[in-house]
């Protein structure tokens, strides 16, 4: 059984040992968290960079109803500014798919601590996730588990992004809120590590730069 990419996070040094002491490479374990790390970075910007997009296609609107022409400068600028978010979307979403398919590889060959194994065959597993987007990761832990003969497995997810789905057909049973390509923090969502503690859900408006 691999190990899953939560317990990679909050327990590196055993699973660092678990790996010495099965013959794998324990340098896997810093390859998967450095990948990890890339992901989140990637995900972040992502959410920073479509709610910038968002205010500036309001912006654009706003500038013409306070009378600016649609051919000038100022909705030239703002227009171009999409337009370069854009095109850094689709690379972020490219190297994303490219940086989940790498995580997936690294876990398959970082093996669980024997003695902290978990049986499941025959139970119902009940997977709880913060957020789903591309559901690549989850995806692979869902594969991983099923090869443990759980009676069932199903997740349930605070904030679902379903227009952004790689992979079809992900159990997903419970979902709290369907969420906008808007950034949130707050309920334990953070913006370089600050307002994770805020008691509710809050969008993060950013200042249009382009402006």
């Amino acid at each position: 059984m691999s190990v899953g990419l939560a317990r990679l996070r909050e327990e590196p040094d055993a699973i660092r040992k678990g790996a010495r002491d099965k013959g794998e490479d324990p340098a896997l374990v810093d390859a998967a968290l450095e990948a990890d790390a890339r992901r989140r970075a990637l995900q972040g910007e992502g959410d920073a960079l479509r709610a910038e997009r968002n205010t500036a296609s309001k912006s654009i609107g706003e500038a013409i109803k306070g009378g600016a022409k649609p051919d000038g400068p100022e909705v030239a600028a703002l227009r171009a500014r999409s337009v370069e978010i854009g095109e850094r979307l689709t690379a972020i979403d490219a190297e994303l798919v490219e940086v989940e398919a790498l995580i997936g590889d690294l876990l398959l060959r970082i093996p669980n601590p024997a003695e902290l194994d978990i049986p499941i065959g025959g139970r119902d597993v009940l997977i709880a996730e913060d957020v789903v987007d591309t559901g690549l990761t989850l995806n692979y832990l869902i594969k991983t588990l099923q090869l443990r003969s759980p009676r069932d497995i199903a997740v349930c997810t605070l904030l679902d992004r379903p227009y952004r789905r790689l992979v079809d057909d992900l159990p997903i049973r419970y979902v709290g809120f369907t969420v906008p390509d808007e950034f949130f923090v707050g309920y334990g969502f953070d913006l370089d590590q600050r307002y994770r503690g805020l008691p509710d859900l809050r969008i993060v408006h950013f200042p249009d730069e382009a402006a």
